[in-house]
């Protein structure tokens, strides 16, 4: 084996161990290299970051979106597409004011077609209706993924000005576009959709994707006393994406719930009692195991 080889190694090792925080930044802890040398998460490392690495963050994106290596312990490196986009999504998970302009320039100014889309998507996470302007003009993008992200996080922040597209991909031949016009549609949340949905959800290829959208509309126009029972019943019928997103709506209801889903966790009548267990237990909500 060349030199190459093992040089680039011992690079991987040295940034895969954990560094003391004091000793050296975020991007030390979680990125590796690739074959070739560009850098990618570490996931993880990646998985376990806390709002508190918002400003790194922003930061090793503002040198990325200029086309810069980032500066790492053992030297300067380009990071991959794929990580930029992945760092974009985390930023949206934390949903810190902090993070919105880059993700705003990044849908402006990157020339990565995945790292647009993504952007569009996590903009509805911020919380801000400044967005709005350019989440519309993004309807009018040639990318349509990036146009239905657009209409998704117009939905979220209560503008339904991207029904009409999300109609329009409803009835592609497309799959991805179909199911992605099923989310957006879910987060726009018109009641006019509803039977649509319904009808297209006897394609067991569309199933899971227009129950979730259906219910997640329905749910959102139901009076707070009769939540928890609409939920429970989804948990009961429904397994996968369905039974997840039921769940975790259910833990949003308060601690006073806590004690029923920890129950629909154990209980084998539920179809979606592997979901509530994964929920209880990202959110640590989980009973301790007895020693």
């Amino acid at each position: 084996m060349n030199k190459n080889f093992y040089k680039n190694l011992i690079i991987v090792l040295l940034m895969i161990v954990t560094i003391p925080a004091g000793a050296a930044g975020i991007r030390d802890e979680i990125f590796y290299l690739d074959r070739d040398n560009k850098l990618q998460l570490v996931t993880s490392h990646f998985a376990q970051l806390k709002p508190t690495a918002v400003p790194e963050l922003v930061e090793i994106l503002k040198v990325s979106l200029a086309n810069k290596p980032l500066k790492t312990i053992s030297g300067k490196y380009p990071v991959s597409a794929i990580a930029q986009g992945e760092l974009i999504l985390k930023l949206a998970e934390f949903a810190d004011p902090r993070a919105k302009n880059i993700v705003i320039a990044y849908l402006k100014r990157s020339t990565d077609r995945f790292n647009r889309e993504v952007a569009a998507v996590s903009l509805g996470s911020f919380g801000d209706p400044a967005v709005i302007p350019l989440l519309r003009e993004s309807l009018r993008d040639r990318d349509p993924v990036l146009q239905l992200y657009a209409a998704r996080s117009l939905g979220e922040l209560k503008d339904t000005s991207g029904y009409e597209t999300a109609l329009k991909y409803l009835h592609s031949e497309d799959k991805t576009l179909k199911i992605q016009s099923m989310y957006a549609l879910a987060m726009i949340g018109k009641t006019e959709a509803v039977p649509l949905l319904q009808e297209i959800k006897k394609d067991t290829a569309y199933r899971d994707a227009a129950t979730l959208a259906e219910k997640k509309i329905s749910y959102d126009h139901l009076a707070a006393v009769e939540k928890s029972r609409f939920l429970d019943e989804i948990i009961k019928t429904n397994t996968g994406e369905v039974a997840y997103w039921a769940a975790s709506e259910y833990v949003k209801l308060g601690a006073e719930y806590l004690a029923s889903l920890r129950k629909m966790a154990e209980d084998k009548s539920y179809k979606g009692r592997e979901s509530v267990a994964d929920i209880l237990k990202e959110k640590d909500l989980a009973v301790p195991a007895k020693k």
